[in-house]
């Protein structure tokens, strides 16, 4: 009988109306109504959430739960281990870097658990997203240490997917660092290899090579747009949009919108002394902007919400319609103090202080701009408080490598001591086994000498017996001759006797 928790679920997902009802997504729930146990419902759970990830994150979180549930009932330890990767995945597209943290480390330890000591290919999405929370976080000293571990274990397994999926992060590690001729570097190396996929690979590798080059476009236009090469930001931008579009990427078609939006809105300033080119770029930004929150809107992503808010506020005050401005601003503050996500609720004031000052109105914009200095202050504290938190773990991650090494040299030095008391008794085995082998040969030398000489011995007695039976035969055949002359003797004898008688 089927768990309450699972029914609920799989009528949830039959019943919402999300991005994500595709065939593939149509396919896995038809899989999931007739999956025969709990272990082949958590594999395809775990393979459905991944289409719905981009597109609805409470609807993501509530998959990798129902998964996570299931694999902890079973103790099936690879369910437990991808259930905790999405899990993970989900709290960092929240921010919620801690509660992240802590799945991607559950992951590790039951991968570890199957595939000791290190888990080997099996922890790498863990491994990765690691890497990518500490990037977010803005460590990207530790961000660079995953990686390369990891680009260790795709170069070691000659996995090609994982290869190139890394070069794109360590990309985003550089480009956040300031390092742009390193960040142009590994996106070109994923770019390359993805495109090279989509030529060689299967169809299903061919899918996910063509997200990674939409993702890498949008990189790229990022990279351009921050070193003041606009034009090429743009047909980057825009050579993403239409990828993204054409897979239905909607999480990602709102953020290139977005930064579309971004770059009109910078041409706008830089042409500030051509009203038309000025008002048309406006107008491109605003479409852009528009498209983008209906997307987020649909999606439920506060933050980019929040954030896409804010900018349209900014833009209708540059664009003097002071009134949706004021809409835009106070929609994004409301939804920015709910989340807590304080560089939206700073943005918004600056934005109104701006507008205030636009229309005339001082005191308002001083207000304003007093809470946004004080979120701004607030802010640095918290990026300062983010930097000790950082520091205490990279210190704790030093430590625990420490130890590790420590604890690793120990294994290495029993190891070597225990190599050295083996060849010893090798070398004393090899030497015994040296010295019976010689006694041998000495042995069978001698046994072939005594061999020979018995063989000798025997042929000289043959010969002695022969000489000695042929003196033999000589003796008895003279003593033959002479008996018979003997008689003859005596014969004579008798009759010279009875002669002279």
């Amino acid at each position: 009988m089927r768990s309450v928790h699972y029914i609920f679920l799989l009528l949830l997902l039959t019943t919402k109306n999300t991005f994500a009802q595709g065939p593939r997504a149509d396919s896995l729930l038809q899989a999931l109504s007739s999956s025969p146990n709990d272990t082949s419902r958590v594999n395809t759970l775990n393979e459905l959430v991944r289409e719905y990830r981009d597109y609805d994150l409470d609807t993501s979180m509530t998959i990798s739960m129902e998964a996570l549930r299931l694999s902890l009932k079973t103790n099936f330890l690879p369910g437990i281990a991808r259930s905790c990767v999405n899990v993970g995945v989900i709290y960092s597209r929240e921010g919620s870097f801690t509660e992240a943290i802590d799945f991607f480390g559950k992951s590790m330890v039951a991968w570890k658990l199957l595939y000791p000591p290190d888990g080997g290919i099996h922890a790498a999405p863990a491994l990765g997203n690691l890497g990518l929370v500490y990037a977010d976080m803005g460590n990207s000293h530790l961000a660079l240490e995953y990686f390369f571990k990891l680009l260790a274990i795709a170069e070691k397994t000659n996995d090609r997917q994982l290869l190139t999926n890394n070069y794109g992060n360590m990309g985003l590690v550089y480009y956040d660092k300031g390092d742009y001729p390193a960040a142009l570097k590994y996106y070109l190396k994923c770019l390359h290899l993805s495109e090279e996929t989509v030529r060689t690979g299967t169809k299903n590798q061919a899918f996910g090579a063509k997200k990674r080059i939409a993702l890498m476009k949008g990189n790229l236009g990022n990279l351009y747009f921050k070193t003041g090469i606009y034009d090429t930001a743009r047909i980057y931008y825009l050579e993403s949009l239409h990828m993204r579009e054409e897979l239905n990427m909607q999480f990602q078609i709102a953020t290139v919108l977005s930064n579309l939006g971004v770059l009109c809105i910078d041409e706008a300033k830089r042409k500030k002394d051509n009203k038309i080119a000025r008002d048309t770029l406006q107008e491109r930004a605003n479409y852009y902007f528009i498209r983008s929150l209906e997307i987020e809107r649909e999606i439920g992503d506060s933050f980019s919400i929040a954030s896409c808010l804010s900018n349209l506020g900014n833009l209708n005050a540059e664009r003097k319609e002071y009134a949706k401005a004021d809409n835009f601003f106070k929609e994004g503050l409301l939804i920015a103090k709910k989340i807590g996500a304080t560089p939206y609720i700073r943005s918004n004031y600056e934005g109104m202080a701006y507008r205030d000052s636009m229309m005339g109105n001082y005191k308002s914009s001083l207000i304003n701009y007093q809470f946004f200095i004080q979120y701004n202050d607030s802010l640095n504290n918290e990026d300062n408080t983010k930097k000790m938190v950082q520091t205490e773990m990279q210190y704790e991650f030093d430590k625990k490598e420490a130890a590790t090494k420590l604890e690793q040299e120990k294994k290495e030095a029993v190891a070597q001591a225990e190599k050295r008391r083996q060849r010893i008794i090798l070398f004393a085995i090899s030497g015994f086994g040296l010295l019976i082998l010689v006694f041998a040969i000495f042995a069978y030398r001698s046994f072939l000498q005594k061999r020979k000489a018995n063989i000798e011995i025997s042929h000289q007695k043959e010969l002695i017996e022969e000489k000695q039976k042929e003196i033999l035969d000589s003796i008895y055949y003279a003593r033959r001759i002479q008996r018979s002359l003997l008689t003859s003797e005596r014969y004579i004898q008798k009759h010279l006797k009875r002669l002279m008688s």
